[in-house]
C-alpha cells in the first residue's frame, strides 16, 4: 500500500494530490502505482490520501445528483484540509469531473499527463520494444481538449514505434456506464475499434481511461484481437524499470503483450 505522503528523492517542486479514482485505485492498481512512481520521479511530494470517495462521475451519468453533491462535498474538505498545490488524476473520467466541480478551490485540477507533460517528467531510459497505438477517451479528448500530452509521454519511451489508427477520437462504446447499461450497441460500436486496432498493426492499445480499457479489453477478446490494452503510464512505468536494471526489454514488452 502506498504511504498518505510520499516524497522525492530531491526538494520538491510542489505538492500534488493524487486522486487514482475507483477503478484505478480497485481494479487496476498498476495505474495507480505507475501515476505516483511518474510523480515522484518527476520531483513532486505525493499525498495519497485513504478518505477520499467516488468523483461523483457514474452517479452524475446515471442523473443522481443529490449523491454527487454529496461526494464533490466531501472530496472538497478532505483535499482541502491537505493543502495541495495540484490536484492530479490519470483517470479522464475523474479529470472531467473534477474540473467541473472543484472550480475556484486554492489548488489546480489537472490531468496527470497535463501536469507531467507541463512541468517536465524524468525521461525514460529503458528500451520498451513494442509497436503501439492510442485511443483517445471522449472524457479527455472531447471534455478536456487533451490529446498530445499522452502522444507526448508515449513519444518519450525508448523503443515504442507509435503509430496512429484510423478515427483515434472516435468512441470506443465504453462512454463511461454505457458499455454496462446498453451492452449490445456498445459492442457494436466498439467492433471498429478492434478493426483499427488490426489495421495499425499494434502489438499493444495505449488509453488513459478506465471506462475504456475495460470496454476495449472486452472488445478484443470478443473479436479474437490479440491485442493487450495499457494505460500509458505502465508503458512509462515499464521504460523505467528496464533502465534501473530489474528487467530485461523482453520481459517487459512480453508482460505488457500479455492478456
Amino acid at each position: 500500500m502506498a504511504p498518505e505522503v510520499a516524497r522525492p528523492s530531491r526538494n520538491p517542486k510542489g505538492r500534488v494530490l493524487l486522486f487514482s479514482g475507483c477503478a484505478f485505485s480497485r481494479l487496476m492498481p498498476q495505474v495507480a502505482r505507475a501515476s505516483l512512481e511518474a510523480l515522484l520521479r518527476a520531483g513532486f511530494e505525493v499525498l495519497n490520501p485513504r478518505d477520499l470517495r467516488c468523483c461523483g462521475a457514474p452517479a452524475e451519468h446515471m442523473g443522481m445528483h443529490d449523491l454527487v453533491e454529496r461526494l464533490v462535498e466531501h472530496n472538497r474538505r478532505a483535499i482541502g484540509m491537505r493543502s495541495p498545490d495540484i490536484v492530479a488524476t490519470p483517470c479522464a473520467s475523474c479529470g472531467l469531473t473534477l474540473k467541473k466541480h472543484l472550480k475556484g478551490e486554492p489548488y489546480e485540477v489537472l490531468d496527470l499527463s497535463e501536469l507531467l507533460v507541463r512541468e517536465g517528467f524524468e525521461r525514460p531510459g529503458g528500451q520498451v520494444p513494442l509497436r503501439v497505438t492510442y485511443h483517445d477517451p471522449c472524457h479527455l479528448s472531447r471534455g478536456q481538449g487533451i490529446k498530445d500530452q499522452p502522444r507526448e509521454i508515449l513519444g518519450s519511451i525508448p523503443g515504442v514505434e507509435f503509430v496512429e489508427m484510423e478515427e483515434p477520437c472516435r468512441c470506443c462504446g465504453g462512454a463511461g456506464l454505457f458499455f454496462a447499461l446498453f451492452p449490445d450497441l456498445s459492442v457494436a460500436i466498439g467492433e471498429f475499434k478492434a478493426e483499427a486496432v488490426r489495421e495499425a498493426g499494434a502489438e499493444v492499445l495505449a488509453t488513459w481511461c478506465p471506462s475504456c480499457m475495460m470496454q476495449l479489453r472486452d472488445i478484443m477478446r470478443r473479436t479474437k484481437t490479440k491485442v493487450a490494452v495499457r494505460h500509458v503510464l505502465e508503458l512509462l512505468s515499464a521504460s523505467y524499470e528496464v533502465y534501473d536494471g530489474l528487467s530485461e526489454p523482453e520481459e517487459v514488452a512480453a508482460r505488457l503483450k500479455g492478456w
